[in-house]
């Protein structure tokens, strides 16, 4: 995750996954006021934060490189999936599960969920 623009990040990883700032708060078990202090640069992520904020990132990145475009990922991400116990991987990733919508993702580019 590129920490130089940390408001860039956080702005494409909104856009990404369509995540408000309370959103992505919940995403990677942060406030949604860390959230905002980020954005101005006032404070930087730390901790479990941070690698959940980093593991968001490495989602986003394989996102881009398994799909042709925004929005067959966004397609994807707002598709119940079987894999995902019928929840959307957005749904999952609101719950805090970066880790089962990116093995989720992983299947499909394998073609075991096809």
């Amino acid at each position: 995750m590129p920490v130089l623009d940390l408001h860039v990040t956080l702005d494409t990883l909104a856009v990404t996954f369509d995540l408000s700032n309370e959103d992505m708060a919940r995403a990677i078990g942060a406030s949604a006021a860390s959230i905002k202090r980020w954005r101005t640069g006032s404070h930087l992520p730390q901790g479990e934060s941070r690698k959940r904020l980093d593991a968001l990132w490495d989602l986003k990145d394989r996102l881009d490189n398994s799909f042709t475009t925004p929005a067959g990922a966004r397609t994807w991400l707002n598709a119940r999936s079987r894999y995902l116990g019928d929840f959307t991987p957005r749904d999952a990733l609101l719950l805090g599960y970066t880790d089962r919508v990116n093995a989720a993702l992983e299947a499909l580019d394998s073609g075991v969920f096809l």
